[in-house]
């Protein structure tokens, strides 16, 4: 099914986003890399994150031990994010997203 947004064109292939990150830990862009990996610089962070594989769900994404880890995950996000992002009006986007293809 393709998208139907306003403004929103669909990029087919596969994908790759990667968050990337100051020396201060606070995220500056967010990279999509179209049929790669886009390179991290050391302190970056990928954002696709592997809970199946093979067909079975891996350990840890379920249950209490799945409620933690997605409270931590949402704490850290939270943290690397610019101040902007919570402001309640609309606005610009806080960080933005840049496309890379092969």
């Amino acid at each position: 099914m393709a998208k139907v947004a306003k403004n929103k064109a669909s990029v087919g292939g596969r994908k790759y986003a990667l968050r990337k990150l100051n020396e201060l830990g606070i995220a500056t862009q967010e990279i999509v890399g179209i049929g790669h990996r886009p390179e991290d610089d050391g302190n970056d962070r990928q954002l696709l994150q592997q809970f199946i594989k093979n067909g079975e769900l891996l350990p840890g994404w379920t249950g209490h031990e799945g409620v933690v880890r997605a409270q931590e995950r949402h704490a850290a996000t939270m943290a690397e994010l610019p101040p902007v992002v919570r402001r309640l009006q609309r606005g610009e986007p806080a960080i933005p997203t840049v496309y890379e293809e092969d």
